[in-house]
């Protein structure tokens, strides 16, 4: 029996996260939307999408040892600027009333929210759920209730945790590796269109 890979559950659930906050943002950005409108986007931005975000990496950091070096630099960079980006929000004072920057911003969270989730089920995606660290699947039942419901989240029948270290930093360069020394030090560049 082939065993039940991630790639699905990662792409279900990265599906309806872009949906949502797709939809959320269109609507904010209607011609005849109004101020209360972006406030509401805004305030899921700022609030229920750092949660999810904040999971997410987590699961990312929980399964760090299966990814390569290119992998992670490529999820700690989209990962900080999804981060960053957010937090911009919080310094754009009247982002409500200004229509066409709030286009804007939200238009470069979007494009990079759909970066990271392809970059996540790359990366993740075909590894075996069976053989997921215990931690990595206690956060993947955050994530995804269908998961959970399944009791798949926490049966101790499942591989030990990861040893490696959960941080998204990026791995140090070696001299052996030219390519990973000039990705480490190539700029990222994220499109801001749909």
């Amino acid at each position: 029996m082939t065993p039940e890979r991630l790639r699905p559950v990662l792409e279900r659930e990265h599906r309806q996260w872009i949906q949502e906050v797709v939809g959320l943002i269109e609507a904010a950005s209607r011609s005849d939307a109004g101020v209360w409108a972006r406030w509401n986007a805004l305030r899921y931005l700022q609030t229920t999408f750092p949660e999810r975000l904040d999971r997410e990496r987590r699961l990312v950091e929980g399964m760090m040892a299966d990814l390569t070096d290119d992998q992670r630099e490529i999820l700690w960079a989209l990962g900080g600027l999804l981060e960053a980006l957010r937090l911009r929000l919080d310094h754009l004072v009247g982002l409500c009333h200004q229509a066409p920057q709030f286009a804007l911003v939200t238009g470069q969270i979007v494009t990079t929210l759909r970066h990271w989730c392809r970059a996540v089920e790359e990366g993740l995606g075909p590894r075996a759920i069976a053989v997921m660290p215990r931690q990595s699947r206690e956060v993947l039942a955050l994530i995804d209730p269908e998961f959970a419901a399944a009791g798949r989240a926490c049966s101790d029948d499942q591989a030990p945790a990861a040893t490696a270290s959960a941080t998204l930093e990026p791995p140090l360069a070696t001299a052996s590796s030219s390519a990973s020394a000039s990705a480490a030090t190539a700029p990222i560049t994220v499109t801001t269109g749909f």
